[in-house]
């Protein structure tokens, strides 16, 4: 934890109890120390609610924690996201988790470690779908994106350009919102429907994380419903 800068780390504080104030007892360091453990314990404490909260809803949702970039900004590394049944039909824009036929990156779910992905979906059965130039075309009619992002390294630019294809009856076309950072359906093909497991509800909770590194903290300000 954060310590106040250029101060003796044995100074005595003082500190404040209800009604009581207490002198020469807490240093800096014993300030620092408290911090740290309350620290811990609420870190501690979240991750024993999302336990008790994985047990009650488990039959029938799946918590996935996002270990891929492709689905950045709508669903970052350190996510915890909320899967409800597919109990509807899925419409354009749904975010799905689906079983990949070849997983070619990471994207983990808790129960079990078993590898999921996380996409958006463009295309539905009958659509015809193109790119031309980043901008998606279904039906012949330009797709209004407001959540994707483009990388601007030329060498990542190669897959904003597609020619028409028409997505089969029970597979749909999906695409991370990471465009230029995503192994999606340009790459692998289409997602069969017996393939989907669920679609996005909401962040539960979402840690302060980089790829391949521990959480460092949590953001709540993250927490909620996913567009």
């Amino acid at each position: 934890m954060a310590m106040k800068k250029n101060v003796d780390i044995n100074e005595f504080v003082v500190v404040k109890q209800g009604n009581d104030v207490i002198e020469n007892k807490y240093t800096w360091a014993d300030l620092d120390k408290a911090q740290t453990k309350l620290w811990y314990a609420m870190m501690a404490a979240t991750a024993l609610l999302l336990v008790v909260i994985f047990g009650i809803l488990r039959p029938n949702f799946k918590f996935a924690y996002t270990a891929s970039s492709s689905m950045v900004p709508t669903l970052s590394v350190g996510d915890l996201a909320l899967y409800g049944p597919v109990v509807s039909d899925i419409e354009r824009g749904d975010i799905v988790l689906f079983n990949p036929e070849n997983p070619t990156e990471q994207a983990s779910i808790l129960t079990g470690g078993k590898v999921y992905y996380e996409k958006r979906v463009i295309g539905l059965p009958g659509d015809t779908v193109s790119l031309a130039d980043g901008v998606v075309y279904v039906n012949d009619e330009a797709l209004d994106e407001p959540y994707v992002v483009f990388n601007t390294d030329p060498a990542n630019t190669m897959y904003r350009d597609m020619p028409e294809i028409i997505v089969p009856e029970g597979e749909y076309f999906v695409m991370g919102d990471n465009r230029d950072n995503s192994a999606d359906s340009r790459y692998w093909g289409f997602v069969p429907e017996a393939n989907l497991v669920g679609k996005a509800t909401a962040i539960w909770m979402s840690f302060e994380k980089q790829e391949g590194e521990w959480p460092t903290g949590v953001r709540l300000s993250r927490i909620g419903g996913i567009h």
